[in-house]
């Protein structure tokens, strides 16, 4: 393991001294702070904060990426070209553990970069509520909206009914000569199984449907409940306006009757876009 490491610290001292490793980081330094001070998003605090973490880090994979590739060629070629690698072969050490050292070697530096400008765009994106002009109000949005970790939950679906349900569609097929002769049973069967979990998650025009969450109490750990949705018009135009109510709360109450539950529900009317 010594001779490993021998060789990754050796590979990250030439990165360190090659041009084109410390434009790169010196790129990074100077432009980041370039992109804060120049993102202004949708003209809020939210849409500011959003266009340079996002900014910010596809620059930060870019280059730190070119930087990668540059610095691995080099590794090896420049070692043959400027014959380093006669010292190193006459020494006790294998082929493969010359190479992972160049491997380990060049990780670890992206690594420690990688660390060190993720944490000044984290601090940066922390400063910038406190050092703009914006509002109290605008400030609980980003602590709500932004500055929070967020865990994608999905509404139950009964996947035995889908699995049965798909089954008897894939028997029905195969009876009437319907099922596709190019397509084995399973991936019909996959291919169903996707479609009908479609329509269980789909609202019917002027029909309602009941989006149940279980588990809340233990997943999510805060006051809100962001749901995202969208609406798919058959026919019709993007633009199109579409009319629709939220009813929002424990719907134990109403469907089986719990006469201990006495939280509210929420009757919310919206109108959307489709798409």
């Amino acid at each position: 393991m010594r001779r490993i490491w021998a060789v990754a610290v050796n590979t990250i001292a030439t990165a360190l001294r090659m041009k084109t490793a410390v434009l790169c980081i010196l790129l990074l330094v100077l432009l980041l702070p370039a992109v804060n001070l120049t993102s202004t998003g949708d003209g809020t605090a939210k849409g500011r904060l959003q266009s340079f973490v996002s900014y910010s880090l596809s620059m930060t994979t870019f280059i730190l990426s070119l930087m990668t590739i540059v610095v691995s060629i080099h590794s090896i070629s420049g070692d043959l070209k400027q014959k380093r690698i006669l010292m190193v072969i006459v020494k006790p050490i294998r082929r493969f553990e010359f190479l992972l050292g160049k491997l380990l070697g060049v990780v670890a530096l992206d690594v420690v970069l990688l660390g060190v400008f993720v944490s000044a765009i984290y601090f940066q994106a922390v400063s910038i509520p406190y050092f703009s002009k914006i509002t109290e109000q605008d400030k609980r949005q980003l602590d709500e909206e932004f500055f929070t970790a967020r865990k994608r939950l999905a509404p139950g679906i009964d996947e035995q009914t889908v699995g049965q349900q798909a089954r008897q569609r894939l028997d029905e097929m195969k009876k009437t000569g319907k099922k596709p002769e190019e397509m084995s049973d399973r991936q019909v069967y996959e291919q169903l199984v996707a479609q009908l979990r479609g329509e269980q998650m789909a609202v019917q025009p002027g029909r309602d449907k009941i989006w149940e969450f279980t588990g809340l109490s233990k997943k999510i750990k805060g006051e809100y409940l962001f749901v995202r949705f969208k609406y798919n018009a058959a026919g019709g135009s993007s633009k199109q306006q579409i009319d629709g109510i939220w009813y929002v709360g424990d719907d134990r109450q109403v469907a089986q009757g719990v006469a201990t539950l006495k939280t509210p529900i929420y009757q919310i009317p919206r109108r959307d876009a489709a798409d």
